[in-house]
C-alpha cells in the first residue's frame, strides 16, 4: 500500500513504529469458498480493529449447512455460543 497523508491517516502505523519509517498497516478478513477459492467477502479496517469486529462484518454471508474453519479465538466470540449464526458447523484449531 502506498505511504500516502491519506492512508497513513486511515491506516495508520503500529505505536512502536518511528515516525517516518515503513508503511500504512492494516487487517482485513476474508471469506473464501474451498470449493472455488473464489473471495466471497473481504473487510478491511485500521490495524487496531481485532479480527473479531471485522467477522461481525460479514454474518450475513454464512448460510444453513456451511462450514467455518477458523482460528481459536473465532470459536470464543460470544455470536458462536448465541447461535446468532446459521452455519451449521465451525472447526477451529
Amino acid at each position: 500500500m502506498p505511504d500516502t497523508p491519506a492512508l497513513q491517516a486511515a491506516f495508520p502505523q503500529p505505536h512502536g513504529q518511528k515516525p517516518g519509517c515503513g508503511f500504512p498497516q492494516l487487517r482485513l478478513t476474508a471469506i473464501f469458498c474451498h470449493a472455488s477459492s473464489a473471495l466471497l467477502d473481504l473487510t478491511v479496517d485500521a490495524l487496531r480493529v481485532q479480527e473479531l469486529p471485522l467477522l461481525r462484518r460479514m454474518l450475513q454471508r454464512f448460510d444453513s449447512g456451511d462450514v467455518i474453519v477458523a482460528d481459536r479465538a473465532i470459536k470464543a466470540m460470544q455470536t458462536w455460543r448465541n447461535g446468532d449464526v446459521t452455519a451449521s458447523t465451525c472447526c477451529c484449531g
